[in-house]
């Protein structure tokens, strides 16, 4: 890692700060840490002619790419999670194999960081069964949000009220780590349980996060309390006979949690009818992270991320984890979406992948755009096949970002 002098110019064959058209041969002014200016690079050599300056050279420089959605602690899986058809097996080799890993937790995250880096993610939204990855993320120079996963149905909730208090007491934020509170999943929390999670994040200003409308088998359990979700809860000893059925979809039941328009991202969403569309449509401050290349490897219908964004929702990008995917890329995921949805608006997918991501994890008026004021998280990606039309040749090439910084520290 190498720390820049400051202040200094960078400039770029094309800067897209995507809250603006790119600009063609481009710069940036940093200056401890911060975006000081963004323009034309005779503009901003004009203004700041006494300032040294980096050429990038024949790259368009973009706001760091956001994975809204990953397990990082799951990244030593890769390849190693077949699914067959049915999540419910996928979901037991997955469980044996996360208890029985020898590889230590710090070198699982430390190289998940380094290929998250090296892809142009600077921000992502980490979930982690018993909030066990901050300690080796605080360590690494990637922006994040640890969201402490919670599990339970029932009405005794005195572990879990001990297990958030402690995560809010021990979890060191900074500048560069928020915490938030992930209630796991309908199937795996109960109603009580969301609720507390909800008192403590609107008590502690947290983001919270769950997985939502993930299968078909979830709604059966959630309409009917029946099916192959009951069954694995009684296998694993975690069913209860006072668990309560909602009788509705997971959306309706999301709806009830967030009842006063508290902010949710919600992860998959990929099983939803038309009421639950315009029931989503009406909460405020929500955000579905959509995975697109897990959701083929798990074979689900075609994912309605196009008439939700339609719709206002704020749609971001997530790979989930490499157990269902084969790299921690967004820019993989965006070139993935691109290539099978080639009439989707390509100025669209790259909000989806920045800025988008970063109002899903709190840090909208931090990163997501190269916009004066915003810390510097970038990333910098050689433009050759199709020069003329940058975000064109970014969405059809297999080039990788050859420069990363994070809160002006090139990494």
């Amino acid at each position: 890692m190498h720390t820049p002098p400051t202040p200094q110019i960078y400039r770029a064959r094309y800067v897209y700060p995507i809250d603006q058209l790119p600009i063609t041969d481009g710069a940036i002014v940093i200056d401890n840490h911060i975006l000081q200016a963004v323009d034309t690079y005779a503009s901003i050599k004009s203004s700041f002619s006494h300032y040294p300056t980096v050429d990038l050279g024949d790259v368009i420089l973009l706001p760091g790419f956001v994975n809204s959605h990953t397990h990082l602690a799951l990244s030593h899986m890769r390849g190693k999670v077949p699914y067959s058809g049915c999540f419910i097996d996928w979901v037991r080799t997955l469980v044996t194999l996360r208890q029985t890993t020898e590889i230590p937790l710090n070198e699982i995250i430390a190289d998940a960081v380094d290929e998250s880096i090296s892809s142009g993610v600077t921000l992502v939204g980490d979930i982690c069964y018993n909030h066990q990855t901050w300690p080796h993320l605080k360590k690494l120079p990637i922006r994040k949000t640890c969201f402490a996963e919670l599990f339970g149905h029932g009405h005794h909730l005195e572990t879990q009220k001990t297990y958030l208090d402690e995560c809010i007491a021990t979890t060191q934020v900074d500048p560069l780590l928020k915490l938030g509170i992930s209630p796991h999943a309908p199937y795996s929390v109960g109603r009580p349980l969301y609720e507390l999670a909800y008192q403590y994040a609107h008590a502690y200003g947290l983001k919270i996060t769950t997985h939502l409308a993930e299968t078909v088998i979830e709604e059966t359990f959630l309409k009917s309390g029946s099916g192959a979700w009951v069954d694995y809860l009684k296998e694993i000893d975690r069913w209860q006979d006072d668990i309560i059925i909602p009788h509705t979809t997971p959306v309706h039941f999301f709806a009830t949690m967030a009842r006063g328009g508290y902010p949710g991202l919600l992860a998959h969403v990929n099983y939803i009818s038309d009421d639950d569309l315009n029931l989503l449509a009406k909460q405020q401050n929500v955000s579905v992270a959509y995975c697109p290349r897990t959701h083929q490897f798990f074979q689900h219908k075609n994912h309605r991320f196009a008439e939700m964004i339609a719709r206002g929702i704020n749609v971001c990008i997530g790979t989930d984890s490499l157990a269902s995917n084969t790299t921690l890329s967004i820019l993989d995921e965006i070139r993935f979406l691109h290539k099978h949805h080639q009439d989707f608006d390509q100025a669209t997918l790259l909000q989806m992948a920045t800025i988008n991501g970063a109002k899903s994890l709190g840090f909208e008026e931090t990163v997501g755009t190269i916009t004066k004021g915003k810390a510097a998280d970038l990333t910098a990606i050689p433009i050759h096949r199709n020069a003329n039309c940058p975000i064109e040749d970014l969405l059809t090439s297999n080039e990788q970002p050859t420069w990363t910084m994070i809160n002006g520290v090139i990494v």
